[in-house]
């Protein structure tokens, strides 16, 4: 039977409910055959692939796992890549203040002396925590490969997609759990002369203190900026219709 003191003796277990069995957190993530050790001449199965379910031998499977080169490595990787999303937080701070990212020259290594040029926003921040005291993203600056920095204008636009994806996809549940919603549409011109149109959702959302008052907010969310092909009425209306039902939202709730 599963012991939940398990959790806490290896910290690299997790349970899963719907497998209804125990994974290695960091191998499931991390773990590649071509980086696997000597000691393993097969990819792991139980534990990586599939639950590990043998109650009977769980802790002798454990502390061997434990100890396996392969489950080392896989942490080290979990580790290296917590650091890299740990530094990228500089990033969603500019996102949530609504602050451009890039500037005029936002390309190449990053220096870190205070240029003459514009190197936007994100740059700045990064040489910021620099200068800060961050040692630890000094190192990976002075010392990554130079296709390994994760600061080009890529990585950054990579993030921001990200974001933006996560934000969609917490308000369409917030929209699907009210069920009701209108629809705002207001076309508008990108400064590259491509037609678009800002699509935004209106709904009623139950207030922090709907239990004792049963009372409602009106929220306005904006979901995303649609382009436009044709300014025809049909084709903005199939437009709206293909683009909220890729969201998963009901449109006879509308």
């Amino acid at each position: 039977m599963f012991n939940l003191s398990w959790l806490e003796r290896w910290s690299w277990l997790a349970f899963s409910k719907i497998e209804k069995g125990e994974f290695c957190k960091y191998c499931v993530l991390f773990y590649k055959s071509e980086y696997a050790g000597k000691s393993m001449n097969s990819p792991p199965i139980s534990l990586v692939i599939q639950p590990f379910c043998n109650w009977k031998h769980a802790i002798s499977i454990f502390n061997n796992h434990q100890n396996n080169e392969d489950r080392k490595f896989s942490k080290l990787k979990a580790v290296e890549f917590s650091k890299i999303i740990d530094q990228k937080q500089n990033d969603i701070i500019v996102q949530m203040q609504g602050l451009a990212l890039r500037g005029e020259h936002d390309f190449g290594e990053l220096s870190l002396n205070t240029p003459i040029k514009n190197y936007g926003n994100f740059r700045s921040l990064l040489r910021y925590r620099i200068e800060s005291g961050d040692n630890l993203f000094l190192n990976h600056i002075q010392n990554c490969n130079k296709n390994a920095s994760y600061i080009s204008a890529n990585v950054q636009n990579d993030i921001v997609s990200v974001i933006s994806e996560y934000m969609q996809h917490y308000i369409c549940d917030k929209i699907r759990k009210e069920k009701y919603f209108a629809i705002l549409a207001d076309e508008t011109k990108y400064i590259s002369h491509v037609e678009q149109f800002s699509l935004c959702i209106r709904y009623l959302e139950k207030s922090s203190n709907f239990e004792k008052d049963n009372t409602y907010i009106i929220r306005e969310d904006f979901l995303q900026f649609v382009p436009v092909h044709s300014t025809v009425g049909s084709e903005l209306d199939n437009t709206i219709i293909s683009t909220l039902t890729s969201l998963g939202l009901n449109l006879k709730n509308a």
